[in-house]
């Protein structure tokens, strides 16, 4: 009988001692010939980077807001399956996350046509202390919806009495953080909040849903950051750069969902 709780908790202590050795790297070696040199300079891998409202940020825009409204209709469709509970706790509020995760792309993208992408620190802290809060909430409310989007989803059952000051925190701090950094921030931070919210759960909810999740979905995905930061000139901007990584999260998440419930549905004819 296969023992749940221990593949669930090490898929996600794999999730985070790869992410931890990825942001590592990127940090302290970033010069590092490992990675590809077009991935080194945003931090993505950027494909049509001069085609208006067709760069890959575009595209994952376009992309996870589809994928958040299939999602949302599986979602919809299935959650009243005997048995789905523990399944519809993991994805519902990724309907949301989804969205906002293509949301902050967008709000990449327009920052790139427009040429205001701030280039240090610095820059951002006098575009705080220089706009008016209406000005602010322009210029950074969609990044505050990314991370509330996504924290939230990561942490299903936290109140946003604990989330929202956690995404307050965390938008500032991807504010700051150098251009090239940008994405290994994001990762560390959603993979470290997601797996550490889950292994804090009580031993009787380490269910195979608890371990299929970040098997199907958070493992593969941080060995995908490695794909496209090393192999980026090769074949990944060929086939839509960072793309390839934000169409991972809603395909696995439907496939990790499609086995719970077919799973549900077996155990129903069983007990039937």
């Amino acid at each position: 009988m296969t023992d749940w709780k221990k593949v669930g908790d090490s898929a996600h202590l794999f999730c985070m001692l790869n992410a931890a050795i990825f942001a590592f790297i990127v940090v302290m070696h970033n010069e590092s010939a490992i990675f590809d040199d077009v991935w080194r300079h945003d931090g993505f891998c950027v494909s049509n980077r001069d085609v208006p409202y067709f760069n890959s940020h575009d595209l994952c825009l376009y992309f996870d807001t589809a994928s958040a409204i299939i999602v949302g209709l599986i979602y919809y469709k299935f959650k009243d399956t005997p048995g789905m509970e523990p399944a519809n706790e993991l994805v519902k509020f990724n309907v949301f996350g989804i969205f906002g995760h293509g949301v902050g792309h967008g709000f990449i993208s327009q920052a790139m046509r427009s040429g205001t992408v701030a280039s240090s620190p610095d820059d951002v802290l006098d575009l705080i202390a220089n706009s008016s809060l209406i000005e602010l909430v322009q210029k950074f409310g969609p990044l505050l919806f990314f991370w509330l989007m996504l924290l939230k989803a990561t942490m299903p059952k936290g109140s946003f009495g604990v989330v929202v000051p956690m995404a307050t925190v965390a938008a500032f701090m991807n504010a700051i953080v150098p251009l090239q950094f940008g994405f290994t921030f994001v990762q560390t931070v959603l993979l470290f909040a997601f797996s550490v919210n889950q292994l804090m759960r009580p031993d009787v909810e380490k269910d195979k849903v608890y371990a299929l999740y970040p098997m199907y979905v958070g493992c593969p995905l941080s060995v995908i950051a490695w794909i496209e930061s090393t192999q980026c000139s090769n074949f990944v901007m060929a086939i839509g750069g960072h793309l390839i990584y934000d169409a991972y999260i809603p395909i696995s998440m439907i496939y990790f969902y499609f086995v719970c419930w077919k799973d549900c549905s077996q155990s129903k004819v069983k007990a039937d």
